[in-house]
């Protein structure tokens, strides 16, 4: 029986502190948690100290594939953590107008979420990118970058059906805008959710399009390149991701990304990538805890339909509680 191989883990599972000045557990100061929003108003959080905060993403409840069927699945992941951060594809909402399963979906994850206030924070990502408060958040005093990794390739997906049609309207939507905000991470992650929203009509997921005997064989010859593109995609996150921080955000020396569904962990020009995979299979998915100055991956697994931890972490980082301030405007 075929079992995928279980994820990289950079070089050593005990790796050294990620940014010079890191300090011990409780130091944490007023601007250790906070958060930034590009589709609305940036939020502001209120001074926490000790925060623990639990990173997972691409759980694409109900939709096909997926191993989670059952929200209540979840609550594992708020043991022992006051905050959980859903880092993109939580659900499909691009087709909320048209599609009554992804509007009954979308209603039941709200009144499941209700519960939790502000203890679950939800960034957007390519499925849903309308949804949730934020396009990325920085921890740690901006030593920890968290985007769904939607911008770390130029078609979004490359392994997608709209890959040629979203690089040209991202192209479109960015002449457009004023030059000097043009090459912020606000903007570009601005563009990429508009840009998603623009094409997604051309979506072989859109329920209004046509389903010919002649486009199914289409479809399928497509997804035989797919396996291709995706190959490709898995060898490029690791650099991709690395290459998000040391354009944007230069001060952060660990990036938490998720999208392309291959979990693991890597050391890319001195700087920790996460993917978190996802609870579509074959792949995995992981979840990242940050406590303090503390960082550890474990891996995630569906038993039952509920959703376990395993105890023991496969990577553990130390993460710096301060770091150089970055310039305003970015």
């Amino acid at each position: 029986m075929f079992r995928p191989r279980p994820p990289r883990f950079g070089r050593s599972r005990k790796c050294p502190p990620v940014c010079p000045g890191a300090v011990k557990a409780g130091a944490v100061g007023a601007d250790y948690f906070t958060g930034r929003c590009a589709l609305a108003p940036p939020r502001s959080f209120s001074s926490v100290s000790n925060v623990r905060i639990r990173i997972v993403s691409d759980l694409h409840y109900a939709e096909h594939g997926s191993r989670l069927r059952r929200l209540d699945a979840l609550a594992p992941l708020f043991d022992g953590v006051d905050r959980v951060v859903f880092n993109g594809d939580t659900l499909e909402t691009r087709f909320l107008d048209v599609d009554a399963h992804t509007r009954e979906r979308k209603a039941e994850f709200e009144a499941w979420a209700a519960p939790f206030g502000d203890r679950l924070i939800i960034i957007s990502g390519n499925h849903d990118p309308d949804f949730g408060a934020h396009t990325y958040l920085e921890l740690a005093a901006g030593a920890v970058l968290v985007t769904h990794g939607d911008i770390m390739f130029p078609e979004m997906a490359p392994w997608g059906w709209e890959a040629r049609w979203y690089r040209e309207e991202q192209a479109r939507l960015l002449a457009a805008e004023p030059a000097q905000r043009r090459h912020s991470l606000d903007t570009r992650l601005a563009v990429c959710k508009r840009a998603i929203l623009n094409i997604r009509d051309l979506s072989p997921r859109y329920p209004l399009r046509s389903s010919h005997p002649w486009k199914r064989r289409l479809r399928f010859l497509w997804s035989l390149r797919r396996v291709d593109e995706i190959l490709k995609a898995w060898r490029r996150t690791p650099a991709a991701a690395a290459a998000i921080a040391e354009t944007y955000r230069p001060e952060a020396r660990v990036v938490v990304v998720g999208h392309t569904h291959r979990p693991g962990a890597w050391l890319v020009r001195g700087r920790h990538v996460i993917n978190t995979g996802s609870l579509v299979p074959p792949l995995g998915a992981l979840a990242v805890d940050i406590d303090g100055d503390r960082l550890e991956v474990r891996r995630m697994r569906m038993e039952a339909d509920r959703l376990r931890l395993e105890a023991a972490p496969f990577a553990v980082f130390s993460v710096p509680a301060t770091c150089p301030e970055r310039r305003a405007g970015g």
